[in-house]
């Protein structure tokens, strides 16, 4: 893969990561307040979204 779909690849990961911290914010609040909520489904999602957040970092800073 080139430096750049590898920074694209990256990007992306870092956007999708973000989304899924948000609903697991989001998911932690309803939990709290007593509101229907899928934290488990969150948690998983997030936790996904952050593997591929690390694969991708390390992807883009050995260059491969």
């Amino acid at each position: 893969m080139s430096r750049a779909s590898l920074l694209e690849d990256l990007k992306s990961a870092t956007a999708d990561y973000a989304s899924a911290r948000q609903k697991l914010a989001d998911a932690q609040f309803c939990q709290r307040h007593g509101m229907a909520h899928d934290i488990a489904a969150a948690t998983m999602i997030e936790h996904t979204a952050y593997q591929r957040w690390l694969r991708a970092g390390t992807a883009f800073t050995r260059g491969r």
